[in-house]
């Protein structure tokens, strides 16, 4: 199976395996990058620790939730002067530490927040066979980066005549 179109390209991402539900799809999924850097100190690191499974949503596929078991490895740091002795591998871009769901669907998520609130958008949302609270989208809608309105210093006659007209 051709995985590039299910998978965020940005991200090297390796499917393994998958199931498919009438609601969902499900994808087992590793990273194939043999190393990554501590967040704390920056070294390269080789030397796996363990492993363990992420639950991932990403954008639907076909009129189905797709839902990605990614299996995150934990890493020794080599540095000896670094505090962190075990870190989590990142991901550069997509999917943000301690993440459930890819970037990509959090902007879907916050252009629908941002268009009609929190409830419309659990509503709109679930056209679109993705599962999401209110209070969710209200958090993203918080999150997201708007930009300062600065207060006009001089109103003029007309400008006062237009507010209250309701021009």
């Amino acid at each position: 199976m051709d995985s590039s179109f299910l998978l965020p390209s940005e991200l090297d991402l390796e499917l393994l395996d998958y199931e498919l539900y009438p609601d969902r799809i499900d994808l087992q999924v590793i990273s194939t990058a043999s190393s990554t850097c501590c967040p704390v100190c920056g070294h390269l690191s080789h030397k796996i620790h363990s492993c363990y499974h992420r639950i991932i949503h990403d954008l639907p596929a076909s009129g189905r939730r797709v839902r990605l078991q990614l299996q995150v490895r934990k890493y020794f740091c080599k540095n000896t002067d670094c505090p962190r002795l075990i870190f989590t591998e990142r991901f550069v871009t997509g999917l943000a530490s301690y993440a459930r769901r890819f970037d990509r669907l959090n902007q879907v998520l916050t252009g629908m927040g941002l268009e009609s609130g929190g409830n419309p958008s659990t509503r709109q949302a679930r056209y679109f066979s993705v599962k999401v609270s209110a209070s969710t989208v209200l958090r993203l809608i918080k999150k997201c980066n708007m930009p300062s309105i600065t207060a006009p210093k001089i109103i003029g006659v007309d400008d006062c005549r237009a507010a209250v007209a309701g021009v």
